[in-house]
C-alpha cells in the first residue's frame, strides 16, 4: 500500500474541509521546523471535537501539520509503502534487541570480574593473617574471621581458574576498564534506540488514523 496520493497534505486537507465544510484559512503555510513529531488528534467520536467549533478548527490543523511531518520523515527514511514502514519498524526492533543482549552480556562479565577483585583483594588482605595463626593456640574473633574469608576467598579463585598476582589483578582492572567503557556506549546506543522507538510508535498511530480517514472519505464519497 502506498503512502502517496491519498495520503498527501492537500488531499486530506481537501478531505477534511469537504466533509464538514469548514472555513480554513488558505495561505498559512505549514511550518514543520521546530515542532516535535506528536500523536494526531483523534477526531471520530471526540467529545471536545463535537462539543467545540473552535477545538475542531485547531485538531484538523494540527492533523495536517503531524501528518505532513509523517510523511516527510517517511520520505526521509526512503519508505513510500505499508510494507516498507513494516520492515523498518521491525529492523528498529531487532537493534533494540540486540542493542539489550548485548547489554545483559557486558553486565554479566562485569559482575564476575567485580567478584574475581573482591576475591583476590581479601585474599591479599587476609592471607598473612591466616598463616600467622598457624603457630598461635588462642584465636581472637577478628582472626577467626579472617581465616573464613581466607578460605573462602581461595575457594572462589579456584573455581574461576584464577591464580592470585599482580599480573592478574593489573590484567582484570584492565578488562573491567574496557568493559565499563563498553557499557556506556551501550547505553548511549540505548537511549538513542529508544527515542526512535517512541518515534516508530507515534508514526504509527498517525499512520493508523491516516489509513482510517482515508477508508472514511472514500466510504463517504
Amino acid at each position: 500500500m502506498q503512502l502517496g496520493g491519498n495520503y498527501t497534505e492537500e488531499n486530506i486537507k481537501l478531505r477534511i474541509a469537504q466533509k464538514d465544510k469548514l472555513p480554513i484559512k488558505k495561505a498559512n503555510k505549514i511550518n514543520l521546523k521546530n515542532e516535535p513529531l506528536s500523536v494526531m488528534v483523534a477526531l471520530e467520536n471526540n467529545k471536545k471535537v463535537i462539543e467545540s467549533k473552535g477545538y475542531e478548527h485547531w485538531a484538523k490543523l494540527y492533523n495536517l501539520k503531524q501528518n505532513a511531518k509523517t510523511l516527510n520523515l517517511l520520505k526521509q527514511y526512503g519508505i513510500s509503502s505499508i510494507e516498507e514502514w513494516e520492515q523498518k519498524k521491525i529492523s528498529n526492533q531487532e537493534m533494540m534487541n540486540v542493542n539489550i543482549s548485548e547489554m545483559k552480556t557486558v553486565e554479566i562479565k562485569l559482575a564476575n570480574i567485580q567478584f574475581i577483585l573482591k576475591q583476590l583483594d581479601i585474599y591479599e588482605n587476609t592471607k598473612e593473617r591466616y598463616h600467622s595463626t598457624d603457630k598461635q593456640i588462642l584465636k581472637s574473633d577478628e582472626q577467626e574471621s579472617a581465616i573464613r574469608l581466607y578460605k573462602n576467598a581461595v575457594k572462589a579463585l579456584k573455581q574461576t581458574n584464577m591464580k592470585p598476582s599482580m599480573q592478574v589483578v593489573t590484567e582484570l582492572h584492565h578488562q573491567l576498564h574496557s568493559l565499563v567503557e563498553k557499557k556506556q556506549c551501550l547505553n548511549e546506543k540505548y537511549k538513542e534506540l529508544r527515542k526512535i522507538q517512541k518515534q516508530d510508535y507515534i508514526i504509527e498511530q498517525n499512520l493508523k488514523q491516516l489509513i482510517e480517514l482515508n477508508k472514511i472519505s472514500i466510504g463517504r464519497e
